[in-house]
């Protein structure tokens, strides 16, 4: 019995060792080293040096894929001085910054965007002087376990692309920095929601900007996020899609730490919206660039004891492609 427990183990270790050998890290190197648009290209670029890739799938009821691409930036000139690292901000036209994969040919694989835990490290180069580098990870999350390895697969280089434009909650004699608004009330029981705070998943970062967000309490009791959506650019929602085709933007509402706020959550574990079909979302990603949609997002109350309580708690809305 030992024997055979012995050659399964072997035979499981070979397996393991053979599956993740196919998709082992690799380097690639860019095509150039500028980002093309926005305030951040302005203050950083990519330090001419080969980048690792990597892959990695997260099993589960809908196994996700991620493509990571470890990337050295560099100052090009002092930062912004005398200010927290944390009182920088971003405007949500753009995704931060994104760089593209490309394949040996040149084509476009897939965009990268810069991973949410990397976004302090980012702040912080941005306080420092010209040269200062920091390495930032860029991250892109998947829900098509056939086409994502070959797209890891195809990427040999890649480009950098576009970034946002910079904002600060205190004054700063940089360039174009400009001051944050706080989020105001706007009626009873209903109140803007930080921009910056709706958190796009990274399928649509560059290619859709949140316009407007308001939390409340609707006229049941229920949480309710509303948000409005524009699209900046036609995205091919293939890969987003179930085999029939489907899917479905979700939410979870989160404290400003990024803690799911437990109180508000369904038992299903997403905030869901009206289109429940998946197919307004849909189509509105694959209609023509400058079209609007608004969506309401709606938690729980059974878990809750003070909803308008609980509701002030969530800082952070976070988006999820789900299919």
């Amino acid at each position: 019995m030992k024997k055979i427990y012995s050659i399964f183990t072997a035979f499981a270790m070979a397996m393991l060792v053979s599956c993740s050998s196919g998709m082992a890290p690799k380097e690639i190197t860019p095509t150039s080293t500028e980002f093309i648009s926005g305030d951040l290209a302005k203050y950083i670029e990519v330090v001419d040096q080969p980048s690792e890739l990597t892959f990695s799938e997260t099993e589960g009821s809908i196994p996700a894929q991620y493509i990571r691409l470890k990337v050295t930036l560099r100052l090009t000139k002092d930062g912004i001085k005398d200010v927290d690292a944390r009182d920088i901000d971003f405007t949500s036209l753009l995704s931060v910054a994104t760089i593209n994969l490309v394949d040996e040919n040149g084509s476009q694989v897939q965009d990268l965007s810069v991973k949410d835990e990397d976004l302090l490290k980012l702040k912080k180069l941005l306080t420092g002087s010209v040269g200062d580098t920091a390495e930032i990870i860029f991250e892109g999350e998947y829900h098509n376990s056939e086409a994502a390895p070959k797209w890891f697969k195809n990427a040999s280089k890649f480009t950098p692309n576009l970034t946002c434009d910079i904002s600060s909650a205190v004054s700063s004699p940089a360039e174009n920095v400009i001051v944050s608004e706080e989020p105001t009330e706007t009626s009873e029981g209903s109140s803007s929601f930080d921009l910056n705070n709706v958190l796009l998943p990274s399928q649509l970062k560059g290619k859709v900007e949140v316009i407007s967000a308001e939390k409340s309490v609707g006229s049941y009791g229920y949480p309710e996020m509303e948000i409005t959506f524009k699209l900046l650019s036609t995205v091919n929602t293939s890969s987003m899609c179930s085999e029939h085709g489907q899917m479905w933007i979700i939410g979870v509402g989160q404290t400003e730490n990024g803690v799911d706020v437990k109180e508000l959550l369904p038992n299903y574990r997403e905030w869901r919206s009206g289109d429940s079909d998946g197919e307004e979302f849909k189509a509105f990603l694959e209609s023509e660039p400058g079209e609007t949609i608004t969506l309401q997002f709606t938690g729980d109350n059974s878990s809750s004891d003070n909803v308008a309580a609980d509701l002030e708690k969530v800082k952070k809305f976070k988006l999820k492609i789900t299919n």
